[in-house]
């Protein structure tokens, strides 16, 4: 059973520019894209060949990082960056900050 006031509010969505439709049809239609265009990552020769190895039946090299993703956690690889800082640290020879901006100086009239 269709209402009057049904009718009536469908009558007013008629009235509306087209631009509102067409806008909201684009955007959804942008979102859709940018979720299914695939991303491209530099990797050399070597990698995707030793990456290729890790792949069973119909995984994609997604799958894959994923997978290995998964087997080691950011912590575990934060902790190696974290101990590699304190290393270089440790052999860390300061200048001053007058010599600091000296070098700056030459290094901007230099050009480099």
């Amino acid at each position: 059973m269709i209402s009057i006031d049904s009718i009536e509010a469908q009558k007013e969505d008629l009235k509306r520019p087209l631009e509102i439709y067409i806008t909201s049809v684009t955007l959804f239609s942008i979102k859709t894209i940018v979720l299914i265009m695939p991303t491209t990552i530099t990797i050399n020769e070597k990698t995707k060949e030793r990456l290729s190895d890790y792949k069973f039946g119909d995984w994609t090299f997604d799958d894959v990082l994923n997978m290995l993703m998964n087997k080691v956690s950011i912590e575990d690889i934060s902790a190696e960056h974290i101990k590699e800082h304190y290393r270089r640290l440790a052999n860390f020879k300061g200048i001053s900050k007058e010599e600091f901006k000296s070098r700056m100086k030459k290094r901007a009239s230099s050009g480099s």
